[in-house]
């Protein structure tokens, strides 16, 4: 039914997929993918060095490789034993360090430590409290535009709005007053998905108009489509 070498083909895929699947988890979980990425490029000048010498391929492209992998583990525990030095500076970790210019081609000038980890678990929920996603407003909304991904705004009253937000636009006194989605968009209250607002539904985009009615302090959405669960769920707001 099937030719032999591709039978064998197959087996060996299956066997590789195997190998090198976990080593490969471990790799990026350790952080060594550029490590792995420049040993497969320095087994390729093995294979060139061997044909251009007329020498043995693998004896070539395993004195390559060691000789990188080799090379690139002395200039890590260099650096690694630099960085404990005095000429090294020690500042204290906090949430402004991310300010601090760094050049990755060159020897670190300084070092951020702190005392232990729950002192470093402290700082990163502190500096959490700072990022798009806990401080909302316009900073937020503007993250989103510029991701250019799916995110999901929630409004005061609940109503989550998820999507590509493509626009903004602020009404004269610089307030929040209609927003852009595209592409498929779902509406959800409490992480629940409103009833005929899934993003087939809005599959070619959506428009949220935010706001007060007049003096009334009642919130208003405009939707282009209005279905008796949204025209519900509006009625309910306080």
């Amino acid at each position: 039914m099937f030719d032999d070498f591709l039978i064998r083909a197959f087996v060996a895929g299956i066997g590789l997929a195997i190998i090198t699947g976990p080593l490969g988890c471990f790799i990026v979980w350790r952080r060594l993918s550029y490590f792995g990425d420049t040993l497969a490029h320095s087994a390729l000048l093995g294979v060139v060095i061997a044909y251009a010498l007329s020498f043995n391929i693998v004896l070539s492209v395993f004195v390559i490789s060691g000789i990188i992998s080799l090379s690139l583990l002395y200039s890590s525990v260099s650096e690694s034993v630099t960085s404990l030095t005095k000429n090294v500076k020690k500042i204290p970790l906090n949430k402004n360090c991310i300010k601090q210019p760094y050049n990755i081609t060159e020897p670190q000038p300084q070092l951020f430590v702190t005392k232990d980890f729950k002192k470093l678990k402290t700082i990163l929920i502190e500096y959490s409290k700072t990022m798009a996603f806990k401080t909302g407003g316009e900073q937020a909304l503007e993250k989103a535009i510029l991701s250019k991904h799916i995110t999901t705004t929630v409004m005061d009253s609940g109503l989550q709005i998820s999507g590509v937000l493509e626009k903004c636009i602020l009404n004269k006194r610089q307030e929040l007053a209609y927003m852009t989605y595209n592409g498929g968009t779902q509406l959800s209250f409490k992480d629940c998905q409103l009833e005929g607002h899934s993003k087939e539904f809005h599959s070619e985009g959506y428009g949220c108009a935010t706001g007060k009615v007049s003096s009334n302090s009642l919130k208003f959405f405009a939707w282009s489509f209005m279905s008796a669960s949204l025209f519900k769920f509006i009625a309910s707001l306080p």
